[in-house]
């Protein structure tokens, strides 16, 4: 497992070489004067059998932007999880007649306001009817 942060110049030559080579990578660096650099993104390339992480600089040490960056899954894992639930609550409601222009969806991801693990992994939607 290799660690770079974002803009940091790559410089391992096999995972420069085949981030040159796809394109669909491009939009995620910059290469300028034969250097390539991370831009603003973070995630986990898998190349050849190993992990490359880009990971957010935030804090002065690495462990707790390892830890920022496992944050950041997980809270972008739960608002795509609260959206298939509002949606499936919004055609729900327009199977029943609700017009959908009628219907307003906010996915907020995990129970901020929880006061445990249990708490927070409940399934809730919430929905306001104006009449």
């Amino acid at each position: 497992m290799e660690t770079y942060y974002e803009y940091q110049t790559i410089p391992n030559k096999k995972l420069k070489k085949f981030i040159i080579k796809n394109e669909t990578l491009h939009k995620y660096f910059e290469l300028s004067w034969g250097n390539l650099k991370a831009k603003q993104y973070c995630g986990i390339l898998h190349v050849k059998n190993e992990d490359y992480y880009i990971l957010p600089k935030i804090a002065d040490k690495d462990e707790q932007n390892f830890d920022i960056f496992i944050y950041m899954l997980m809270y972008a894992y739960n608002v795509k999880l609260s959206k298939r639930r509002t949606d499936a609550v919004r055609s729900l409601l327009m199977k029943q007649g609700v017009s959908a222009s009628s219907i307003e969806v906010l996915p907020l991801g995990e129970d901020t306001n929880a006061y445990s693990d249990a708490e927070a992994r409940r399934v809730d939607v919430n929905f306001l009817i104006i009449k």
